[in-house]
């Protein structure tokens, strides 16, 4: 008791004392640590010994939430990339299907002087040139006209739904089929970017 600032379980042993009981009918050890004070019967919490053994649990505790703080960001972080990356790659692939759609009119059609120069946005962009990016690219697209973080929540229940076809996109686009990604993303080509 005076060496470590509880009894050992020994010292039970040797004078007789039953070992206590959970719910289970298992005997208790009472060596169990400063984890489980609450088990022990005689234990000065003002012994030396205690307290260092609770400034190290102290310790211990606060190591695994700095643990738990670092992977979180790190996994934040990785979501961000994710998304931007995402983002990125669509508009790309927007962009590229927009220059390739408006070469072919410009060889059906003779250019003249007074030919305007068209805009590099994505209001020129039709439901074919969504259809050409990825689910991962949509998404992105998506998320960063949507949301200001990685965070979802600020929209109830919500969910990504399926990439599916351009035939579906245009159905939902009339209003006959719910959303796929495809059209979802189309919806959203006029939206500024509001993630940070």
């Amino acid at each position: 008791m005076y060496k470590n600032g509880h009894v050992e379980e020994s010292s039970y042993d040797r004078l007789g004392f039953p070992p206590d009981f959970e719910e289970g009918e298992e005997g208790v050890n009472r060596d169990v640590g400063i984890e489980r004070d609450h088990m022990q019967r005689a234990k000065p919490l003002s012994h030396p010994e205690q307290v260092i053994l609770r400034d190290r649990i102290q310790q211990q505790r606060r190591m695994k939430e700095t643990d738990q703080l670092k992977k979180h960001a790190e996994k934040e972080i990785k979501e961000k990339e994710e998304i931007t990356n995402g983002n990125r790659d669509c508009e790309v692939s927007l962009l590229k299907a927009i220059d390739d759609n408006n070469e072919k009119v410009s060889k059906k059609r003779k250019r003249n002087d007074n030919d305007e120069i068209l805009e590099r946005s994505f209001c020129k962009a039709n439901i074919n040139c969504f259809s050409k990016c990825s689910a991962a690219e949509l998404k992105g697209f998506i998320h960063v006209r949507t949301f200001e973080s990685c965070d979802t929540t600020s929209i109830t229940n919500w969910k990504y739904p399926n990439r599916g076809g351009l035939e579906k996109a245009k159905k939902a686009l009339m209003l006959e089929e719910e959303d796929n990604l495809i059209s979802l993303a189309y919806r959203m080509k006029d939206k500024q970017i509001i993630f940070k």
